[in-house]
C-alpha cells in the first residue's frame, strides 16, 4: 500500500453546525446508493444539547425503510466519536421518514438491511491536542516498519482526536498498518469508513486516491461486485497513469466472473474488530455475491451462521461446508454475512448452477 496520505482539511464533507446524513443509503457499504428522496425528521437530526458538547464522529446504521418511508429496526453496526452519538442517533432517527419510499410494480414496499451513515460535525471545531504531531510520528514508524510502536501510538492518537479530518487520518493509518501486517481484509474495512463518493472534479483528488487504494484491495481480495462499485466512482476522477493497471485487473476479474466458472473467495471472520469498523462482540465477514448461488468450503475454526442480508428479507442459516444456498431473485439485492469465532477462515464459492 502507498505511503499515508493525511487528510488535514480534505475529505470533510460534513463541516456543518448540525449532524448530516451521508448521501449513501444502500444495502451495505459496497452497493450502489438507493435514492429514497429527502429524509425528514420531526425531532431534528440530533438533540441540541449534544451539539454543544463538542467533538465529531459518525454512526453507521442498518435499518428497515417501511412502505410509508419510516425507519424501523435501527441497529448500530459501527461508530466513531462520542458514545452518546449512538443513543441519540437511534432515538432521533426512529422518528424520521424518507419522502420517496421504494416501489415495485407501482406499489411502495419495505426495504430491509439498508445501510446509512450519519456524521456529526461542527464548525469551527478545535483540533485534538497533539494529534497532528502524533500522526506524523506514526507515518514515520510505519515507513520504518516499526509496526507495534505504530499501533500503540495510533491508540493514543485516537483518544485525542476531535475532528472528522483527524478520524480520517487515523483510519487511513490503521488501514496501512493492517496492510503491512498482511491483513488486507481489515485494511479494506478501515478504508470503507472514509467517506468517498464519486469525485465531481479534479479538486476531489484525495477522494480519488482513497478510491484507488480501495479498488486495489478489492481486486487483490477478489471482490468483484464491490470492485465494480468502486470502479464506477473512480471513473469520474481525472485519469492517472496508475489507473491502467487497476482497469486491466478489474477487466480480468470481470471476465472470470462472466466465464461461468465459480469464483472462490477467501473469507475470514475478523479477529481485529474495533467499534469503528465492526462489532467486537459480533464479528462477521461480509461479501456481495456476483451470482445467486453460494457455498462454503475449507473451513478452519468454528463457523456459526450464514446470514443472507437482502433488501426484501433476511435469511439466517447454520453455517456448514458442502451445502449450497441459492438466493431467490425476489429477495432483491443481497450481501452474504458469515459469523463465527474470530480468526476462523473458509472459502466462499460464488457460482451459477
Amino acid at each position: 500500500m502507498r505511503t499515508p496520505l493525511l487528510f488535514n482539511a480534505l475529505l470533510v464533507l460534513f463541516l456543518l453546525s448540525s449532524p448530516t446524513v451521508q448521501a449513501q443509503t444502500a444495502p451495505t457499504r459496497n452497493h450502489d446508493r438507493i435514492d429514497l428522496g429527502k429524509l425528514n425528521c420531526k425531532a431534528g437530526l440530533f438533540p441540541k444539547e449534544e451539539e454543544k458538547t463538542g467533538g465529531e464522529g459518525w454512526v453507521n446504521l442498518r435499518l428497515t425503510v417501511q412502505p410509508d418511508g419510516s425507519l424501523t429496526d435501527l441497529e448500530n453496526i459501527s461508530n466513531a466519536g462520542r458514545d452518546s452519538f449512538i443513543a441519540g442517533t437511534l432515538r432521533n432517527f426512529a422518528k424520521c421518514r424518507f419522502s420517496q419510499p421504494w416501489q415495485e410494480n407501482g406499489q411502495p414496499v419495505a426495504l430491509t438491511n439498508i445501510y446509512m451513515r450519519i456524521s456529526y460535525a461542527q464548525s469551527p471545531n478545535r483540533a485534538g491536542e497533539g494529534v497532528k504531531e502524533k500522526t506524523q510520528t506514526i507515518q514515520q514508524l510505519l515507513s520504518q516498519g516499526r509496526l507495534d510502536e505504530a499501533a500503540t501510538s495510533l491508540d493514543e492518537a485516537e483518544k485525542a482526536v476531535n475532528r472528522l479530518t483527524e478520524l480520517n487520518d487515523i483510519i487511513l493509518l490503521r488501514s496501512i498498518l493492517m496492510s503491512k501486517r498482511g491483513l488486507n481484509d481489515i485494511a479494506l474495512l478501515y478504508l470503507q469508513e472514509i467517506p468517498a463518493g464519486e469525485p465531481q472534479s479534479s479538486d476531489d483528488a484525495n477522494i480519488a486516491k482513497v478510491l484507488r487504494i480501495r479498488l486495489g484491495l478489492e481486486l487483490k481480495l477478489g471482490l468483484l461486485a464491490s470492485a465494480e462499485v468502486t470502479g464506477r466512482k473512480l471513473k469520474q476522477a481525472k485519469p492517472q497513469p496508475e489507473d491502467a493497471a487497476l482497469w486491466s485487473n478489474l477487466e480480468k476479474l470481470r471476465q472470470l466472473g462472466a466465464s461461468g466458472q465459480p469464483l472462490a473467495v477467501a473469507g475470514r471472520v475478523p479477529a481485529e474488530c474495533r467499534p469503528m469498523i465492526c462489532d467486537p462482540a459480533k464479528p462477521s465477514w461480509e461479501y456481495v455475491p456476483v451470482h445467486r448461488t453460494v457455498s462454503l468450503a475449507d473451513a478452519k475454526g468454528r463457523l456459526d451462521q450464514v446470514i443472507l442480508r437482502c433488501t426484501r428479507k433476511t435469511v439466517t442459516i447454520p453455517a456448514a461446508t458442502g451445502q449450497t444456498w441459492t438466493i431467490p431473485a425476489k429477495l432483491g439485492q443481497c450481501a452474504v454475512e458469515v459469523t463465527g469465532e474470530p480468526g476462523a477462515t473458509f472459502t466462499l464459492i460464488d457460482e451459477t448452477l
